[in-house]
C-alpha cells in the first residue's frame, strides 16, 4: 500500500507541473541561409592522379525544410526534413569535393524559451540546438571518393552536424486554439566529421558555419 501510495504521488508530482503548462503542437516550413569561410587547405588525391594543391574557398548554403514541433510553454521540440545546396562564392573546392553539393537532413531540435504576454501577441526568445543526421548527399562529380575509396554518397554519416541556435519569436492568435508563430533564429554550426578531417589532413582549425533561419508554424492549442 505504501509502494503504491509512493508511486502515485511522483506520478502526480510530475504530471502536476506540465498540466498546469499551456501546451500546443503543430506544423512547419523553414528557410536560411548559411555562410563558411573555407580558408585555404591542401588537397590531395580526390580525383585520380591528382596532384597536391593549395585551394580555398567561401560557401553559401541554401536551406529549406519542413516539420512538426511540440510546446510546454517554456520548451520547444522540432523534428523535421531539410534539403539544403551547398555552393562556392568564390575559389577553391567545395568540402574536398568539386563544385556543389546537395543534402538531405533529418533534424532534431530542442530549444528553452520565455514567453511575454503583450495581451494581442505572446513574445519569446529562444535559445537550443539542432542536430541534422545526414540521410543524403550529392556531389557534383560522380567520381569524388574519400581516401579509402568509400563514395561521397555512401558516407552520409560523415556529413551529419551540430547546430547552436539563438533568436526569438512570436505567437499571433488566429481563434481561441490556432496560432501563428513566426521566428527568426540566428544559427552557429559546427564542422561535419568529414570537415574536420580535411582540415586535421593540414593541421589547422576546421571552420564554423553560421547564418539564419526564418521559420513559420501554425500551431494548435492541446
Amino acid at each position: 500500500m505504501f509502494k503504491k501510495t509512493l508511486c502515485f504521488a511522483i506520478a502526480f508530482g510530475v504530471v502536476l507541473p506540465v498540466s498546469a503548462l499551456d501546451m500546443s503542437a503543430g506544423i512547419y516550413g523553414k528557410y536560411g541561409l548559411g555562410f563558411t569561410n573555407m580558408g585555404k587547405y591542401i588537397v590531395c588525391g580526390i580525383l585520380p592522379h591528382e596532384l597536391p594543391h593549395e585551394v580555398g574557398s567561401k560557401q553559401l548554403t541554401v536551406v529549406g525544410g519542413f516539420g512538426g514541433f511540440f510546446d510546454i510553454t517554456y520548451a520547444e521540440v522540432n523534428l523535421g526534413i531539410s534539403f539544403d545546396r551547398t555552393d562556392n562564392l568564390e575559389g577553391g573546392c567545395l568540402g574536398c569535393g568539386i563544385g556543389g553539393a546537395s543534402g538531405i537532413f533529418f533534424d532534431i531540435s530542442a530549444s528553452g524559451k520565455y514567453p511575454v504576454n503583450l495581451g494581442g501577441v505572446t513574445l519569446f526568445p529562444l535559445t537550443g540546438f539542432t542536430y541534422s543526421l545526414c540521410m543524403s548527399i550529392k556531389h557534383d562529380h560522380d567520381d569524388i571518393h574519400y581516401d579509402n575509396g568509400e563514395d561521397f554518397d555512401e558516407a552520409v554519416g560523415f556529413n551529419s552536424r551540430f547546430f547552436i541556435n539563438l533568436g526569438g519569436g512570436m505567437d499571433i492568435p488566429l481563434n481561441e486554439k490556432m496560432f501563428i508563430r513566426p521566428a527568426v533564429m540566428y544559427n552557429l554550426g559546427f564542422p561535419s566529421k568529414r570537415t574536420r578531417e580535411v582540415f586535421e589532413y593540414n593541421e589547422t582549425s576546421a571552420p564554423l558555419t553560421h547564418g539564419f533561419r526564418i521559420k513559420i508554424s501554425l500551431g494548435f492549442g492541446i
